[in-house]
């Protein structure tokens, strides 16, 4: 019985191509976070116990229960000063958006904006569910249907549109 050992060498040389591909790809993306934030901040971003860590800051989610209603709230702490500097976030892409102007030092003015608009989305998420309970309990009193689900819509259109101006700013 003889071993051929003639493609060990090719297979060899493969691994050695990839390893090589791998490190010059890794030492790219870590060159590249200097000047472009978005590398930056994947490279510094990563899962938690209790949430996410971003740079020094961490989304901390917390699940609450209202009324029937199971929602997540987003909590933005200051990990160097152990500071909560947000609190009650009602999106995650509140939470992210104000992260990532804190992050990079950019307008922070904005996080205020930002913070008011995911309020005015809490408040619809609110009034929604309301509305939604109650187009579940309307017998057979059309008026009062019609009322709701007329109500229902009105805040479901507000909902969406405060949910597209928090997008934005992401």
């Amino acid at each position: 019985m003889t071993l051929d050992y003639s493609n060990t060498e090719v297979m060899a040389d493969l691994l050695r191509r990839l390893e090589n591909a791998t490190t010059n790809g890794a030492k790219q993306m870590i060159a590249e976070s200097d000047s472009c934030n978005e590398t930056y901040l994947a490279l510094n971003t990563h899962r938690t116990q209790t949430g996410v860590r971003m740079g020094n800051y961490d989304i901390v989610v917390e699940k609450v229960d209202i009324d029937g209603l199971n929602k997540n709230y987003y909590t933005i702490v200051d990990t160097e000063y152990d500071e909560v500097l947000y609190k009650d976030l009602s999106l995650f892409e509140s939470a992210l958006s104000i992260t990532k102007r804190l992050v990079f030092n950019r307008r922070t003015i904005d996080c205020n904006n930002i913070q008011s608009l995911d309020a005015n989305y809490d408040s619809y998420v609110r009034e929604a569910y309301y509305y939604k309970q109650k187009l579940k309990h309307v017998n057979e009193d059309y008026s009062r249907l019609d009322v709701f689900e007329a109500k229902y819509s009105n805040v479901l259109g507000k909902l969406k549109n405060t949910k597209e101006k928090i997008l934005e700013t992401l």
